[in-house]
């Protein structure tokens, strides 16, 4: 069985103008063209910033484009289910998790039962008294003569 992870991408940009919106364009752009290996970035000096941020913001746009890509070019259909075998993600952003990072996921307890322990435990002081056997003095003792 391969499980689903969901992944999605947002705006790193989000609140910084204008590359919120060079990246925004971008996203959207690779989502509407998710084959086109080499997307061609517009021409930002009509937004009138010194050449700098305009050449920056083609850059932003070219991350957006990419994120945009991976995000169209996934197959739709395998939303919080088992991954169809082959298939690398869908559009509303769920991953597959190949088989054996899967089986080791089913088998966490068995393969990492020091790790379970730990975390069933829920604090350090419950997991040396209870598992190792141990009692942590505490803090608030008067101190030995």
């Amino acid at each position: 069985m391969l499980w689903v992870v969901s992944r999605s991408v947002t705006n790193p940009y989000d609140g910084n103008e204008p590359y919120q919106t060079a990246w925004q364009q971008g996203d959207d752009y690779g989502k509407s063209n998710p084959n086109d290996a080499q997307p061609q970035t517009p021409d930002f000096s009509s937004w009138g910033y010194a050449a700098d941020i305009t050449t920056y913001l083609g850059q932003v746009w070219q991350e957006g484009a990419l994120a945009g890509r991976s995000e169209g070019a996934a197959p739709s259909g395998s939303s919080g289910s088992p991954a169809s075998p082959g298939s690398s993600g869908s559009s509303d952003g769920t991953v597959q998790i190949p088989s054996d990072l899967a089986d080791e996921l089913a088998r966490f307890a068995e393969y990492y039962p020091e790790s379970m322990a730990i975390a069933q435990a829920g604090d350090p002081d419950t997991y040396f008294r209870n598992v190792v056997g141990i009692e942590i003095p505490s803090e608030q003792d008067e101190p030995v003569a």
